[in-house]
């Protein structure tokens, strides 16, 4: 079903659970920062070994790689600037590794979704805009000098596939919450966003609405259905 659709914006903004890591402003940090840092990294697949607040060799190369992926300097330590890099978003890595994850899983259910094949992203610091479906544009903020993102926003003024734009919802959701265990598990997330849709002979209509995540917060500001 394809209806002419002006999604005026949509922002995704990642909240990631640092806090207690960025309380720690000195320039020794103790194990609790260092177990968070480790969790993180390994929820971006930076390979820290088990968290358990000790910088080993596991610890001190997984930092180097992160920065060496961020084009910092490579120093494997826990450091403000480090913990400053990643309280930013997450890593562009990540978020087209999820992404992708999250195709392939839509792609073998396309028939029964009744959605057109999903393509794969590939984000890069310089390519941060794109329509990844030829169905909506998507936007990452990119912080400069970085290759992470906290924020996404999907906009179009032109004829929208409404069913595939829906699992591409649920795609980028997936992608920056990392907390979310697999792509199906998004679907409750999304459909509290969709909680309040109004439909008549003119199409649906969206408020806009707040939902906070498992560690995502999504802003949504729709204009009405097009005839």
């Amino acid at each position: 079903m394809r209806k002419k659709i002006r999604i005026m914006c949509l922002a995704l903004i990642l909240i990631l659970n640092l806090i207690m890591v960025n309380a720690y402003a000195s320039s020794t940090y103790d194990r609790d920062a260092i177990k968070s840092v480790q969790s993180i990294l390994n929820m971006w697949g930076y390979d820290c070994g088990t968290p358990d607040g000790v910088q080993g060799k596991n610890t001190t190369e997984a930092i180097k790689q992160y920065q060496k992926d961020q084009e910092m300097t490579e120093t494997g330590e826990v450091t403000q600037t480090l913990i400053d890099t990643m309280l930013s978003g997450i890593p562009l890595t990540t978020l087209n590794k999820r992404y992708n994850e999250a195709v392939d899983y839509w792609n073998e259910l396309k028939d029964q979704a009744g959605i057109s094949t999903l393509n794969y992203s590939n984000f890069t610091s310089d390519e941060t805009n794109y329509c990844i479906n030829n169905n909506m544009d998507i936007f990452l903020g990119v912080l400069p000098n970085n290759n992470m993102t906290g924020m996404a926003w999907i906009s179009s003024d032109a004829t929208v596939d409404t069913a595939t734009a829906l699992i591409e919802l649920y795609s980028l959701v997936y992608a920056f919450d990392i907390n979310v265990e697999s792509p199906v598990k998004v679907q409750d997330l999304v459909g509290n966003i969709l909680d309040e849709v109004s439909y008549d002979d003119e199409g649906i209509h969206f408020s806009n609405k707040s939902v906070k995540g498992s560690g995502l917060d999504i802003w949504m500001k729709y204009a009405d259905l097009a005839e």
